[in-house]
């Protein structure tokens, strides 16, 4: 293999459900085979480093810092979320967030945001914070329409990456 491209072997058969690369551009997750799907994170040249297992997954969210992930089941899956410490490869929470369309981890790689937005589903609007380690802090329900739900950017730098509290 070349220094831009590498054979990666998956162990399971069916399909590619997410790749995503860290922020730190070292390491990739994938989610992938039929379900329960296997999320795995493999270094640059396709080998992998570490498994998180077998679950209702389709979707990798890492933090800004790429300390933290978030393993989801979204779409026509339940919205349930597991959320890891990379560094440490340790599961920190489990959390549920139904029918949710956005998610991301704010800037401070601390907290996760997840929504409910319009159009993609036309009821139940609303936004939830979480916790890093899936503790909700706060819903807000009621819109008729909840068109976007973001976080508001930071420069980078602006935050420096924190293990987990104990």
């Amino acid at each position: 293999p070349s220094p831009l491209h590498a054979p990666v072997a998956l162990d399971r058969e069916g399909p590619v459900h997410d790749v995503q690369w860290s922020p730190n551009r070292r390491e990739f997750a994938v989610v992938y085979g039929v379900m329960p799907a296997k999320a795995a994170v493999f270094n640059s040249r396709g080998e992998e480093i570490f498994s998180f297992g077998a679950g209702s997954y389709n979707t990798i969210v890492w933090s800004p810092h790429g300390r933290f992930i978030c393993l989801g089941g979204f779409g026509n899956l339940a919205g349930q979320m597991q959320f890891w410490d990379r560094v440490n490869k340790l599961k920190l929470g489990d959390a549920t967030a139904r029918c949710a369309i956005y998610r991301a981890f704010s800037p401070c790689s601390r907290f996760f945001i997840t929504a409910v937005t319009f159009p993609g589903l036309r009821v139940d609007n609303e936004y939830s914070l979480w916790t890093y380690d899936g503790q909700q802090l706060f819903r807000q329900r009621g819109f008729s329409e909840l068109y976007q739900c973001e976080w508001r950017p930071a420069r980078p730098g602006a935050w420096r990456d924190r293990s987990p509290s104990p």
